[in-house]
């Protein structure tokens, strides 16, 4: 688990800082920042991937695009050699984020089609001046946002990346709230507070200014990355044999419940309501459940089941002359 942050804006060393501070936890391994006069970038690592020469962030060639990543690429194996074989050279060993400046480098917004993994991306087009943001396809890392009055924008890993933020609204989300007291979830775009937004899941954002005509949103959904979740993650961290890619690939699957005729008609089965004091064949006079109709699959309806006996008012003394 690693974690991103960011902003586009006056440059401020001290903010980044304690950006990256307060998500410490995610990377204890280390962190990098690369700043400029109206972006400032940084993340926090925990070193999973080449280990000796995978620091962050990551470069193309000649260092136009600057990115960095929260993730893992699964396929970056074959992206290396495909661009190696198209004249691209690599600073890192075998770090699987560097094949990210490249694809940019080639294919534009469309490198997201070619990645398979699970990722939250930054990445700056120093050429253009645009700042873009994706996120994988099953949402499995997480990205927040905050956007500010006058071109100020700002990222992050989780909304507490973005409480050191002086003009991020931090005042709670009341219908957030609501919905995480209910579902134990908070679901996309909203967050707990008013000024932070989650990026959904698919998507990718352009956070900063643009060419013109260029897209504002990507949204790649077909791809080599429509295989996210079978996980085929591996590092070279000791313990890390497969470790991240593949905690993807155990979700639970849901089947729905048979419906055959007798299955359904054994669920409407009436329960046999009976009474400890009255005897085993007496209905218990304190039942009062009446069970609705139920269809048989041809559409007929079926007759009721009886209803309970009502309480007898009788004394003891007639019970027994009886």
């Amino acid at each position: 688990m690693c974690g991103i942050a960011g902003f586009v804006g006056p440059r401020d060393h001290g903010l980044l800082r304690r950006m990256l501070d307060s998500i410490r936890h995610r990377g204890p391994d280390g962190d990098g920042m690369w700043e400029a006069d109206n972006v400032s970038l940084g993340m926090r690592r925990l070193a999973i991937v080449d280990l000796r020469t995978g620091d962050q962030p990551l470069f193309n060639q000649d260092r136009s695009v600057v990115c960095v990543f929260n993730g893992e690429i699964y396929n970056h194996v074959e992206l290396r050699a495909e661009l190696e074989g198209r004249g691209h050279r690599f600073r890192t060993d075998h770090a699987d984020g560097e094949v990210i400046p490249h694809l940019y480098d080639r294919y534009g917004d469309g490198f997201l089609d070619r990645l398979d993994g699970m990722f939250a991306i930054a990445l700056w087009d120093l050429r253009s001046r645009r700042l873009l943001l994706a996120r994988d396809r099953l949402g499995i890392k997480p990205l927040y946002v905050a956007v500010g009055t006058g071109g100020r924008f700002a990222f992050g890993s989780e909304p507490k990346a973005l409480l050191p933020v002086p003009w991020v609204d931090q005042s709670p989300d009341p219908v957030a709230l609501h919905h995480y007291l209910s579902f134990k979830h908070v679901p996309a775009p909203m967050s707990a507070f008013r000024g932070i937004r989650q990026l959904a899941r698919r998507r990718g954002l352009d956070g900063g200014r643009r060419p013109a005509g260029g897209p504002a949103v990507v949204a790649p959904e077909r791809g080599p990355g429509r295989r996210d979740h079978r996980g085929r993650g591996g590092g070279d961290h000791p313990g890390a044999a497969g470790g991240r890619g593949r905690r993807a690939s155990r979700w639970p699957t849901c089947r729905a419940a048979p419906t055959s005729p007798a299955a359904s008609t054994a669920r409407r089965s009436p329960p046999s309501w009976r009474s400890r004091s009255a005897g085993p064949s007496r209905p218990s006079p304190w039942s009062t459940a009446r069970p609705c109709p139920a269809r048989t699959p041809t559409g007929s309806s079926r007759a009721r089941w009886p209803r309970a006996t009502a309480p007898t008012t009788t004394s003891a003394r007639s019970r027994r002359a009886t």
